[in-house]
């Protein structure tokens, strides 16, 4: 009886695996049509003008390459300020 049990057990985790490494398959193929999408954005417009803002179009792998960039723009500006900053203030 316990050996069975213990079979029993193993094809199921067996299973599952199985299962779940489908599914990642499935996800990571929906992922890459996803980051292909053209995804548009309404910018704020320029301060000043009485003029509503522009459109941008672009795939959603550029916006996140853009936010990556900004990100690590503002990262370094903010190390080279601490760098540089007299001490005491």
């Amino acid at each position: 009886m316990r050996k069975i049990s213990i079979t029993a057990v193993g094809a199921a985790l067996l299973l599952f695996s199985v299962q779940s490494l489908s599914a990642e398959e499935t996800s990571s193929s929906t992922v890459s049509a996803d980051l292909d999408k053209i995804v548009c954005k309404t910018m704020a417009p320029p301060t000043g003008t009485r003029l509503g803002g522009r459109r941008l179009c672009q795939t959603q792998r550029e916006w996140d390459a853009m936010h990556e960039n900004t990100k690590q723009d503002l990262m370094k500006n903010q190390m080279q300020g601490i760098q540089q900053s007299p001490p005491g203030g």
